[in-house]
């Protein structure tokens, strides 16, 4: 299996796990209901690529990156929007 590093900073709270046996990453993330995510992705922790905007409307949202497969290393970042509080990085390495 291939070795993970997580970075977990204040809230939200963002946790990764994967790649599963399709290769898979899933990417939770945990904070107030109301609050929006900047999702992004890097291969080298310099160029930094846009997956997508989650909105966060319970509580938790979860989204599965189905390209990872396809990439040997990959970090994730999430970027709390204007009206939530700061910015908080995870990281699967």
């Amino acid at each position: 299996g291939a070795v993970q590093n997580v970075r977990i900073a204040n809230p939200p709270h963002q946790a990764v796990s994967g790649p599963d046996e399709n290769g898979e990453v899933t990417l939770q993330v945990d904070g107030r209901p109301g609050e929006r995510y900047l999702l992004e992705a890097s291969e080298d922790l310099v160029i930094w690529q846009s997956l997508t905007t989650l909105v966060n409307a319970g509580g938790t949202v979860v989204f599965i990156d189905r390209p990872a497969s396809q990439i040997s290393r990959r970090s994730y970042r999430v970027t709390v929007l204007p009206n939530s509080a700061a910015d908080h990085s995870v990281s699967d390495r």
